[in-house]
């Protein structure tokens, strides 16, 4: 095979954390060192899951590991079989690596993550995948997807027909039911597809296709001229349709495609405030704990406050207790100070006196 009749390659990638404050995906394109059966690139995308910052570990354990392994076993591979056998022993390694590391943190524990791949040769790719990252093939005419979802509305679909109605309303619309990660390996899906000059491979996160159909991502990959441009307009546009993940997009095009005559609508640029959602989750975090620390203060001077007025309320009952103790009369034109206690004497005196009278008058 001599290498100048084979087509050039162009490869473009976007990502964007889109509307979420970490970018839990991971892409890579690898140039394969010369090799016996003609692989010439391998592609591999990754959409990680898990809290915290659990997610971006296991993408990017996926790709390394993925990566590494490719591109040693490729070396010794001597026919298609064993390129099949080269992808999945790469993403059962990788689901491996990345339960091992979740076991050493407990901030790790469940992490897990999807993985999309292209090993490209001279006419074929062979593509491999677990969960629902997707690899399209596209054609000026044409576009199919050439991997297989792993999720429980694509496993119901599989099952049985469905409606439009039952599909708008299924209950686990984004549920996966396969992913890497787990303490058992999972099932691999792999395929291989013939490829001719002049067509792209393109693999994404649901970050896309969540919000952009299939018709769209042809149309705007076939009918704007330049790859990357055709690749990060297509990331801009899911953003600005409404995508609430992380938006990753990963193409390479064998040769130049044919181009359609359309005129794309270019979609403005994602704010660059979404980019730095860190910094201004920071900022938000910054001014609770301020209001915390204002609700403290006022929590505090309302204790206090109320400490006070206590201890005034209780002065305030203390004197008014003495003013009711000591009562001013006026007696044979002098005033005098009685306390309570000798009014209440001086009226049994009284008493006592009108019932020794009554007596006196009786006998």
């Amino acid at each position: 095979m001599r290498t100048e009749s084979l087509p050039e390659l162009a490869v473009a990638i976007f990502t964007n954390a889109g509307r979420k404050v970490t970018n839990e995906d991971a892409a890579v394109v690898v140039d394969l060192d010369a090799n016996a059966i003609g692989a010439r690139k391998l592609i591999i995308l990754a959409d990680g899951m898990g809290g915290h910052n659990a997610g971006e570990v296991a993408s990017r354990i996926a790709v390394e590991t993925a990566a590494s392994s490719v591109s040693k076993s490729v070396l010794s591979a001597k026919s298609i079989t064993d390129l099949r056998h080269c992808l999945e022993g790469a993403i059962k390694a990788s689901s491996d690596a990345i339960y091992e590391k979740s076991q050493t943190s407990l901030s790790l524990r469940g992490m897990g993550t999807t993985i999309a791949m292209v090993l490209l040769l001279a006419d074929r790719a062979i593509v491999a995948n677990v969960g629902d990252s997707r690899i399209y093939y596209l054609l000026p005419d044409d576009i199919r997807i050439i991997s297989e979802d792993h999720t429980a509305l694509a496993e119901t679909m599989r099952s049985r027909q469905m409606t439009e109605e039952e599909i708008r309303f299924f209950p686990y619309l984004h549920a996966i039911t396969r992913a890497l990660g787990e303490s058992t390996a999972p099932e691999v899906y792999v395929y291989e597809e013939a490829i001719q000059q002049g067509s792209i491979l393109l693999l994404c996160s649901d970050g896309l296709t969540d919000v952009i159909t299939d018709s769209e991502i042809h149309e705007q990959i076939s009918c704007i001229s330049d790859i990357q441009s055709a690749v990060d307009n297509l990331g801009r546009s899911a953003f600005h349709n409404g995508s609430n993940d992380n938006i990753t997009i990963a193409a390479i095009e064998m040769g130049d495609m044919k181009r359609g005559t359309k005129k794309i609508e270019r979609s403005p640029a994602i704010p660059k405030t979404r980019e730095n959602a860190k910094g201004g989750r920071k900022s938000r975090i910054k001014l609770i704990i301020l209001v915390i620390l204002l609700l403290l203060m006022c929590a505090s001077a309302a204790v206090v406050g109320y400490s006070v007025w206590i201890l005034l309320n209780d002065e305030k009952k203390s004197t008014h207790k003495e003013v009711k103790e000591t009562i001013k009369i006026q007696t044979d034109g002098e005033q005098q100070t009685l306390t309570t206690k000798q009014i209440e004497e001086k009226e049994m005196q009284i008493k006592e006196n009108g019932k020794n009278k009554e007596t006196q008058n009786n006998k």
